[in-house]
This record gives C-alpha cells, structure tokens and sequence, in this order.
C-alpha cells in the first residue's frame, strides 16, 4: 500500500524523530506526521503540489477504531463525493472507535497494540484541540471541536506567517486575518509556546535489512 511505504521510509530517513505530537485530543485522535524543519514540511505541505508528495487515494480495507493508525488529509471532491485526499505525511491514532470516519475516505495503515496504547492514553493533552479546527465549527465530524482549544496553530508547523483564524473579542465568530511575519515555525514555534507536548526521540523499522 501506498500509505504503508510512505511511512517505511520516512522512518528510514529520520523524518519522525523529533516530530512533536501536536494534537492531543481524548476521545478522539492523537496526531503527529510533521517534521520540526519548515523546510524538510514544505515538501509535504499539500498546498505546494510537490511532484510525488501527496500519496494516491487507497481503499478503506480495515476500520477507524481504537489503536488504528490513518494518515490525516483535506477533504476534496471525488465522484461527487466529499473524500480524504492529499495525504502526505501527517497520521493519527484512533483514541476510540471512529468508524464514521471509514466512508469519508481515512484507511488505516496500520495498528498499535495494547501496550502502546497505554502509551498514547499518557500523551500530555492539556493544550487541546488545535485551534484551526475550533474556528471552523463546522468541521462536524469532530465531536470534540468545542473542547479546550489552546492547540497549535496547524499553518505554523509549515510556515512562518501562515495565514490564521483569529477569535473576535466576545463572539464565538471567527475571521481570517493575514497576520504575515508574526513569529517561529515549525518545532521552535512548539517548544517555545507548547513546552509540555510529548515528541518522538527514535523511530526504526524492526526487522529491516541494514543499509
């Protein structure tokens, strides 16, 4: 599968280590899959189009439940349908059974087991959901959109002075406001605002031949 060999050799080259788990959100999903250089994520940014970036679209063969590892995507239109597409290389892990998610198009990759999920449950998740996903609150199939929203601004894991959804002082209205040049990027915009988010310290392949 398509996914699958993405993910093999982004762990051969290194590309997850270090990579903060940047989106912590109990009951829902826990996702990670960016790189902490602007540069290195702006080969995977789908926006860029870069020629071999973003992944075909695979059928859903195996269920979005508890443990089940997908690669997050934009919905875009396919056969008059609404479907994940432009996956590159961001992932998350199931907290609980999201079945709902299978006919949008997320397949599973793969799986962690049991005791790896006792790992996830200890994810720090105080900061909550992203905050890109609480101005859009019409992203329904989130149903902890409303939950504490003090989460990374998605746009600036890519890109220093990526366009932002700001709040509106006492309104739960959102508007977009070009805020270019407004600080770090990246890994250095996480650990300067986010210093609690867990990380990934190594990533291999077991049972791979050598280099």
């Amino acid at each position: 599968p398509h996914g699958a060999d993405r993910i093999f050799n982004l762990v051969r080259l290194g590309f997850f280590e270090g990579a903060r788990f940047y989106r912590v959100v109990p009951g829902w999903v826990v996702q990670f899959g960016v790189n902490g250089d602007p540069e290195i994520n702006s080969v995977y940014n789908y926006l860029n189009d870069v020629p071999g970036a973003i992944l075909p679209n695979e059928k859903v063969k195996a269920s979005n439940v508890r443990g089940a590892i997908s690669f997050s995507s934009a919905y875009g239109e396919v056969n008059g349908k609404l479907t994940a597409v432009n996956r590159t290389s961001e992932l998350y892990i199931n907290f609980e059974n999201n079945s709902r998610l299978d006919p949008m198009g997320f397949a599973p990759v793969g799986f962690v087991d049991d005791a790896g999920m006792k790992v996830v449950d200890l994810l720090y998740s105080g900061y909550g959901e992203m905050q890109d996903v609480c101005a859009d609150r019409n992203a329904s199939s989130n149903p902890n959109r409303d939950s504490n929203c003090k989460g990374p601004w998605e746009g600036r894991l890519y890109k220093e002075g990526m366009q932002c959804c700001l709040a509106l002082k006492n309104s739960r209205e959102f508007c977009s406001i070009p805020t270019a040049g407004f600080g770090l990027a990246g890994n250095r915009y996480l650990e300067s605002e986010f210093p609690k988010m867990d990380l990934i310290l190594q990533a291999e392949v077991l049972g791979a031949e050598p280099t």
